[in-house]
């Protein structure tokens, strides 16, 4: 039993990683030469990479393995809208088209008022935080989204 809840609390452990550097990311870590450089689908193979890593270190029992899709596909799924967001937001501060054919998740919301707040330096304090909460709402749902499709990992489900 006691396995089973070191084994739980490894997996959320290392999920809230994955959000929080996924999080870090997009909040705008000064990764910029690295984010102009790296097409969406590179992006998205590099957070597949990360999420193999996370699965070989959680080192799962053969029942949670037959849970891992959904938090897997779940992380891949939130990668990818970060990586189109991501390339709509460069592709908004440089001009250029949009390269990204897909569109954004219902949860992105947020990626417009927080162009409009770079672009427009003359907005007041109180749509700054009404794009900060956007943000933080849209971030919410993703952990959400992460911690629903962990469940079975758990047993909860």
């Amino acid at each position: 039993m006691n396995k089973t809840i070191v084994s739980t609390l490894a997996v959320m452990g290392m999920a809230t990683a994955l959000v929080l550097a996924i999080t870090a990311l997009a909040l705008g870590r000064d990764n910029s030469v690295e984010r102009s450089t790296l097409s969406i689908s590179q992006s998205v193979d590099r957070s597949d990479a990360r999420i193999a890593v996370l699965k070989a270190n959680l080192r799962l029992t053969e029942d949670q393995a037959k849970h891992w899709n959904r938090p897997e596909t779940a992380l891949h799924d939130i990668a990818t809208n970060h990586a189109n967001r991501t390339a709509n937001q460069h592709d908004l501060q440089t001009g250029r088209a949009s390269v990204s054919a897909s569109p954004i998740a219902d949860g992105d919301t947020a990626v417009g008022a927080r162009s409009d707040v770079r672009s427009n330096r003359d907005l007041d304090d109180i749509a700054i935080m009404q794009t900060q909460a956007d943000t933080l709402a849209a971030q919410s749902a993703e952990l959400r989204k992460i911690s629903n499709a962990a469940k079975p990992l758990y047993g909860l489900a």
